[in-house]
């Protein structure tokens, strides 16, 4: 899994690479620039992925541990989890220590740490948590801002209204600057401690800046659906709009197989290309 997981660690440096690389181009292709975007795009979501899954590890922890049974897991895998509080009571700070460096569920190497404060068992309505980074990378690129959170579903059907404001600098020094608001659903799992069976649909919107000269915005027009068991998204449909640019890009994640394969097409061209992301 870690060898196929390096392929964030080549989109994080070829998202910076060529930011306006163009060619003339037949209606059946898609010049450089685009497929830079698209890499670019899916990369950052991958990032979020990987911070809601060591997040969510690591509250399921804390609450297992107030039950009494004994957990399989130290909250994140490798990482070391604090809670505090220790009697079941809140809010609670939960601080997630990665070290140096160590592999999360889907391969990726995370380091620092990730502070998490909840004001409820996470499950039920009204539960809220904040997150703050703290020399927090992901194979080397760090993580600075916040994410909010408010359950605003109920225990048998969680909704979660997520909102992410962080900026992710590249092992190369390219600085991606992200506001991100979505609605999570909880379809699958969450009446278990574990992760692999956890699975959400994700809708709502994004806007993203970067040094090397992309600014665009996405809405999600077919939910994302994410499976922690699968490193890149199942299925799904973004629309990007790209600044300066005349036609939106739509990502298209496929129909639920677990591949490193996306669908992009321009609007207003005959184009539906396959990417392969690991490449």
């Amino acid at each position: 899994m870690k060898t196929k997981t390096h392929y964030l660690m080549a989109l994080l440096i070829i998202a910076g690479m060529i930011p306006f690389a163009s060619c003339k181009e037949k209606d059946d292709e898609l010049d450089t620039a685009t497929i830079n975007l698209v890499k670019e795009c899916t990369m950052t979501e991958s990032i979020d992925e990987e911070i809601d899954a060591s997040i969510n590890e690591a509250i399921a922890y804390s609450e297992q541990q107030n039950t009494g049974k004994k957990s399989a897991s130290n909250g994140a895998g490798c990482a070391t989890v604090v809670v505090t509080p220790t009697d079941g009571t809140f809010p609670k700070t939960i601080t997630i220590d990665f070290g140096d460096g160590c592999d999360g569920i889907n391969g990726l190497t995370r380091s620092g740490s990730i502070t998490v404060i909840i004001t409820d068992t996470l499950r039920d309505h009204g539960a809220e948590y904040s997150v703050t980074f703290n020399n927090y990378s992901v194979e080397g690129s760090t993580v600075t801002g916040t994410r909010s959170v408010t359950n605003n579903g109920t225990t048998d059907n969680p909704l979660f209204t997520e909102v992410t404001d962080i900026t992710l600098t590249t092992v190369n020094g390219i600085v991606i600057e992200k506001y991100k608001t979505i609605t999570r659903e909880w379809i699958d799992g969450m009446n278990t401690y574990a992760l692999p069976d956890d699975v959400f649909l994700l809708t709502g919107s994004a806007s993203v800046s970067s040094s090397s000269g992309r600014s665009y915005s996405y809405i999600i027009t077919e939910p994302l659906k994410v499976a922690r068991t699968c490193e890149n998204i199942l299925e799904g449909i973004l629309e990007v709009t790209w600044v300066g640019q005349n036609e939106p890009v739509t990502i298209d994640f496929g129909e639920g197989i677990c591949d490193w394969k996306v669908y992009v097409s321009r609007a207003r061209r005959i184009i539906r290309r396959a990417i392969y992301l690991n490449t």
